[in-house]
């Protein structure tokens, strides 16, 4: 911190920006190169609350010294809970996300619902339906496929979702 203040000694939400070139900062600021004086920390935060699976547990953490500045961005994908052996990627094969007492999530419940009250749906009738976007549904849709809960049948455009 500019000003030797400690972070995690400070609200963040009542934290006053300070430069160390307000000329450069003024510059950047016009050429949309940053936002606003200080809202740096509030949008770090403010954002990852708006992600998926987000939880309390997951806020950002911000540490600093006299010398160095830290953030702790933790990932709300991950699920200590998870079962199964990482693929190449990092993806978890053979597991599904589980929701309470290891039930399906409410997301892959609402998928499967819309499956069943239509087989000849698409992933985008579903994330509409959702108000999701495709990727995510596609998604869920793949770890209820590993999970042998549903197929599909015939081409992507004509065919149909089973459900197991």
């Amino acid at each position: 911190m500019y000003s030797g203040k400690i972070i995690q000694e400070q609200n963040i939400f009542e934290l006053e920006s300070e430069r160390r070139n307000p000329v450069l900062a003024d510059l950047f600021h016009r050429m949309r190169y940053m936002d606003r004086r200080g809202s740096g920390l509030k949008k770090i935060v403010n954002e990852t609350k708006k992600l998926y699976g987000y939880a309390d547990k997951f806020v950002p953490v911000f540490y600093s010294t006299t010398s160095s500045f830290k953030v702790v961005l933790r990932n709300v994908n991950y699920n200590e809970n998870q079962t199964g052996s990482r693929d190449s990627n990092g993806g978890i094969n053979g597991g599904l996300k589980r929701g309470i007492n290891g039930g399906l999530n409410e997301t892959q419940q609402n998928i499967i619902g819309l499956i069943s009250d239509n087989p000849l749906t698409t992933t985008q009738a579903i994330a509409d339906s959702l108000n999701f976007t495709r990727r995510k549904v596609d998604y869920h849709i793949s770890q209820l496929k590993r999970a042998g809960l549903v197929e599909r049948e015939g081409a992507k455009k004509n065919g149909r979702w089973i459900v197991k």
